[in-house]
């Protein structure tokens, strides 16, 4: 895994640096929101998220994550996360490294949505952790019939993970998700994101739904701010959330 993490950072560094993308919805900077668009090809970004969930029930969780991603091929982007938490609430999990494989099959039409298929795998590495968790995304992206000069589109993420390292007596095999939100230009470098989040949680028999919100700025063409809020809705839901992100391009 460290010669992995090596060579990635190498090919980071031998690429020439393009600006970021404001428009660019990526997971958790600052919503679950993802569209089907990579970043350019042999584009590269350093990533980080700062994520306060309040459970409920007096539990709460910081979650922190770095994040180096790359455009290796044309409508092709590879990233290399780790992921930490503190608070009282469970930390299993706290230090796995993930790494995502995204594809971007086809720009939006008329009539069809630009589509995307992501591959995720999250490797035991951290507390309490056991086998390699599988993640599959389809992403979809498409702006409403009537045009307009704010750049607003429609976004689907269909995601399924397989829990392999699960306690069977306790956890699901098998979670699915599904979100749906709507993006919009808020001024010259600024976007507005808006979502809702259906989902299986680890635990058996229980389900959370989640409404976001969230803003992006762009504060220089090599750096884009993030923050947003999310509150949960039902008895398994969390109370709510609040996250910065920050991303550099290089």
């Amino acid at each position: 895994m460290k010669r992995y993490i090596h060579a990635l950072l190498l090919a980071f560094l031998a690429f020439p640096a393009y600006a970021a993308d404001h428009t660019n919805l990526e997971e958790n900077l600052p919503t679950e929101l993802e569209d089907a668009y990579t970043i350019g090809y042999r584009g590269r970004e350093i990533q980080g998220i700062v994520r306060y969930i309040e459970e409920g029930g007096g539990q709460s969780r910081w979650v922190y994550q770095p994040i180096l991603e790359v455009g290796i091929f044309r409508n092709t982007q590879l990233n290399v996360a780790g992921t930490f938490y503190s608070g009282n609430a469970d930390r299993k999990g706290s230090g796995d490294v993930s790494s995502e494989l995204l594809y971007n099959f086809n720009t939006e039409s008329i009539w069809m949505p630009a589509t995307a298929l992501a591959v995720k795998g999250e490797f035991p590495t951290g507390k309490q952790s056991n086998g390699v968790d599988v993640t599959t995304k389809v992403i979809l992206s498409k702006m409403p019939f009537v045009r307009t000069t704010l750049h607003h589109r429609l976004h689907a993420n269909l995601i399924w993970k397989h829990n392999s390292g699960r306690d069977e007596a306790t956890e699901r095999s098998d979670m699915f998700k599904g979100i749906i939100g709507f993006s919009v230009r808020a001024g010259k470098d600024s976007n507005f994101i808006v979502d809702y989040i259906r989902e299986q949680k680890m635990e058996k028999d229980k389900d959370a739904n989640v409404l976001e919100a969230g803003f992006r700025r762009q504060m220089t063409p090599f750096t884009v701010l993030s923050i947003g809020a999310g509150a949960g809705i039902g008895e398994d839901s969390e109370n709510y959330r609040i996250t910065f992100g920050f991303q550099h391009a290089f």
